[in-house]
């Protein structure tokens, strides 16, 4: 249910870097909670990315990029 209205989740910006190239920091990720049994699946091709079928499996949907 808590999907139902919200299709579309990110996350907050990290800082960014500072004087002389300096990685800014990361941001925090965000987290879903699904039910067992979720299939998860590349939008554009379809492909299964993860199924998953036990308690507390933790899955990366997209990772982000560096500092």
């Amino acid at each position: 249910m808590p999907y139902r209205y919200k299709k579309q989740f990110t996350a907050k910006p990290g800082n960014p870097g500072m004087s002389k190239d300096k990685y800014g920091s990361d941001a925090e990720d965000v987290e879903l909670l699904v039910p067992v049994g979720t299939l998860i699946k590349d939008a554009h091709t379809g492909k299964v990315l993860a199924h998953l079928f036990e308690d507390d499996q933790v899955r990366v949907g997209a990772k982000g990029g560096k500092g």
